[in-house]
């Protein structure tokens, strides 16, 4: 009986999200912006945004999280200034020092982990030259952890760029699943911000080292 009652819940919990429990996939987000980028190999993007120049650190919101001199990587986020309280967007680079095994081996790594979700699924992976990318989303799943089952059906989106020795994370989330296709148009656009942000440090490296 109790079984049954369960699976009662459940019934009417999908009736009545019906109309809007669809999986929040990436369809529609553009990632060609960075995955067609070609940077230099001497390109050194943490010392062009971070030296005494920092016109370019402030024009996109740049924080060095992170350095490690002597280790393979540097780390840097760039804020985003959402204002909508139910939605954490983040954007990560991290610059390897090393060698562009090193940056291929994190970013394999990072979808690997990506996808340990129970729900998560992998929407599209590609690679061309030394540049790759993947796409990995939350489908809807059946929440236990709050006493009563109920659907959960959150946007979660994870997209993740090699490029060169560089691997680029954004992250997506919104718990209140209200911003419908709204997050697809952030998502580009961050995407767009990141890869003005490395030509812009091209332009500016080009000028440091004449």
């Amino acid at each position: 009986m109790k079984n049954f009652s369960w699976v009662f819940g459940v019934i009417i919990i999908l009736s009545i999200n019906s109309c809007s429990l669809l999986s929040h996939t990436p369809k529609g987000i553009n990632p060609t912006p960075l995955y067609d980028l070609q940077l230099p190999d001497d390109l050194d993007v943490f010392t062009t945004i971070f030296s005494n120049d920092s016109v370019l650190a402030k024009k996109y919101n740049c924080q060095q999280k992170e350095t490690m001199n002597g280790c393979k990587w540097w780390l840097m986020s760039i804020s985003t200034n959402d204002t909508n309280e139910y939605v954490g967007k983040d954007i990560t680079i991290l610059q390897f020092k090393s060698s562009s095994s090193d940056a291929l081996d994190f970013y394999l790594t990072s979808k690997s982990l990506s996808k340990i979700g129970f729900c998560s699924r992998l929407y599209k992976s590609k690679k061309q030259y030394n540049n790759r990318y993947f796409m990995i989303y939350e489908m809807i799943c059946i929440d236990f952890n709050h006493g009563i089952p109920f659907i959960g059906n959150y946007i979660l989106l994870d997209l993740g760029f090699l490029i060169n020795n560089y691997c680029v994370f954004i992250s997506y989330t919104d718990f209140s699943a209200t911003s419908k296709n709204v997050y697809k148009d952030n998502l580009n656009n961050d995407i767009i911000l990141v890869s003005k942000m490395f030509n812009d440090v091209m332009l500016k490296y080009d000028e440091l080292i004449r």
